[in-house]
């Protein structure tokens, strides 16, 4: 807690200029800090970002921040030179965390003076990073400018690529060693450059990641990235992995089969550990109640007979539990998607479970004679049961499991249809011509099939 003394004016006057001279190239939004002391209000705030008209605007909004405090205790004034470094550091951190944690104006206000330029390259200033905002321009060049090699981020909790499309393996490899084990969540969804082995240097570098985002990476392996959580990051709560290479474009049977075959056996063994888990508290709950009658029965215990009805009735909600492995019950944990892991607790994998079971019961379908052909080309082949292997490539189709060669789905995509979106744009899709659901769109995710 700050207490509102002469050094916080003198801050504020300071942080004021630092602004002023920053103007326009930082264009600071939201709340800046809350520096409350011992009941005393006393918070320093800026206005929401606007689009800037002119010098005088900027004046404008410099002059709407506002000093808070009692009226029983005025304020004085001081010289700049008194303020601690480690005030200057608080302040700094509040304007990266209120601007939604882009580092565009906090590193504008390095420019102000020597001294700001040293405070903003410290540890305590950076908390998170996020530069998705800035996607369409970020580079590896720009990105290295902002890292550097002075030990800024080595206390990085947050860190967002999402959308950096022309960030390489090279400055993000760089990013991640200046963060280290500090570093908790990783977002590089989107980043279409990033590979396997930017992952695999992520579980050795950051060891301590709760979330791991790669939604549309899709030079990643999913298998092996779902691998390596059951290995690292003994503290991973969720990952994300669809669009990964075995989830996007068209992919191979046996890699797809892999894949479920993994996910099941994960899957499968976090069923058991739940089910372990079950025993061992029937089992407690058990030696509770027997430990109740055993004092109830000697006398010990008179008053006893409420708790033990309490631990009958847990012993009974936990047999309940560990029996109730009906038809039902297994439905309902289908739709969780968990996958054990050796290093730490399950982990949660979002939506890839359920696409990837769903494809998998349409693939045994199409294995079984299901008539789920949508070409002639494709019935044949499947009647054929392999005698007609190679007279054309078969794709599945992920969202209803209709099957069609290469050659009857590219004729079929002249069939575009344009449909309305939120917000008055339209979205381009093809119907499938047998159920009318959206097929793939080119490049999109399909299976092809293994004759």
């Amino acid at each position: 807690m700050l207490k509102p003394t002469a050094k916080l004016e003198s801050l504020r006057k300071y942080v004021e200029y630092a602004l002023e001279k920053a103007q326009p190239a930082a264009q600071l939004t939201g709340a800046f800090a809350d520096c409350r002391a011992n009941g005393d209000a006393a918070s320093l705030f800026f206005f929401r970002r606007r689009p800037l008209a002119s010098p005088s605007r900027a004046h404008r909004i410099i002059t709407t921040t506002r000093w808070l405090t009692s009226p029983t205790r005025p304020i004085g004034r001081s010289s700049r030179a008194d303020l601690l470094d480690d005030e200057l550091q608080l302040i700094l951190s509040k304007v990266n965390a209120t601007n939604g944690s882009s580092p565009k104006q906090l590193l504008a206000l390095s420019t102000v003076s020597k001294r700001f330029a040293k405070l903003v390259r410290q540890p305590a200033v950076w908390r998170d990073l996020d530069v998705s905002s800035h996607a369409s321009f970020l580079t590896d060049r720009v990105l290295n400018s902002i890292v550097r090699d002075d030990g800024a981020f080595g206390m990085l909790r947050s860190v967002s690529l999402a959308g950096c499309t022309r960030v390489t393996e090279t400055a993000i490899v760089k990013l991640l060693n200046a963060c280290g084990n500090s570093l908790e969540r990783l977002d590089l969804s989107g980043c279409t450059l990033v590979k396997t082995s930017t992952i695999e240097h992520a579980a050795r570098t950051c060891t301590n990641l709760t979330l791991l985002d790669l939604t549309g990476c899709a030079h990643v392996d999913t298998l092996d990235a779902l691998k390596m959580t059951d290995t690292f990051w003994p503290k991973l709560e969720e990952v994300r992995l669809v669009g990964t290479s075995r989830l996007s474009g068209r992919v191979c049977q046996t890699e797809f089969d892999a894949l479920a075959d993994e996910i099941a056996s994960r899957w499968n063994r976090w069923r058991e550990a739940r089910r372990e888990g079950r025993r061992q508290a029937l089992l407690a709950a058990e030696m509770e109640a027997d430990a109740l009658k055993v004092k109830l029965a000697t006398g010990r215990e008179p008053a006893g007979l409420a708790e033990l009805l309490s631990a009958e009735d847990e012993r009974r909600r936990a047999l309940e539990d560990l029996e109730s492995d009906d038809a039902v019950a297994l439905e309902e944990e289908l739709h969780i998607d968990h996958a054990e892991c050796d290093c730490g607790p399950a982990v949660s994998l979002e939506a890839m479970p359920a696409l990837v079971r769903k494809c998998r019961r349409w693939v045994e379908a199409w294995q079984e004679g299901h008539p789920v052909s949508a070409c002639d080309h494709a019935l044949v082949m499947q009647g054929a049961m392999g005698e007609q292997a190679g007279l054309a490539t078969l794709n599945l189709f992920p969202n209803c499991g209709h099957v069609m060669c290469e050659v009857c789905e590219q004729k079929e995509r002249v069939n575009m249809q344009r449909r309305p979106v939120e917000g008055g744009e339209f979205e381009y899709v093809y119907p499938c011509r047998l159920c009318n659901q959206d097929m793939p769109n080119p490049g999109g995710f399909e299976i092809t099939l293994t004759q």
